[in-house]
């Protein structure tokens, strides 16, 4: 329901769960995309700052539908559907 919803809204999902990924790559669909937080640390300040920093450096490929895995060395962007 929560993957329906997003898609709907044409919204980005944000997820610590790794479900999300999966749900979505197996689906084969180009939306929504997810932004899927692989990190070691709960502090929210930081992950705030991380979430709104990768959100501008990949905003493009947010739109047109992609996965941002975030861990704590980086990023990187699964273009959506994954093949």
């Amino acid at each position: 329901a929560v993957v329906a919803m997003a898609v709907s809204l044409d919204a980005v999902l944000v997820s610590h769960d790794q479900d999300f990924s999966a749900l979505i790559v197996s689906s084969g669909a180009d939306r929504p995309s997810l932004v899927n937080l692989r990190v070691s640390f709960v502090d929210a300040d930081r992950l705030a700052d991380i979430i709104g920093a990768v959100a501008t450096a990949t905003r493009s490929e947010l739109e047109s539908g992609a996965i941002v895995a975030v861990d704590d060395d980086g990023f990187r962007v699964h273009v959506l559907p994954v093949k």
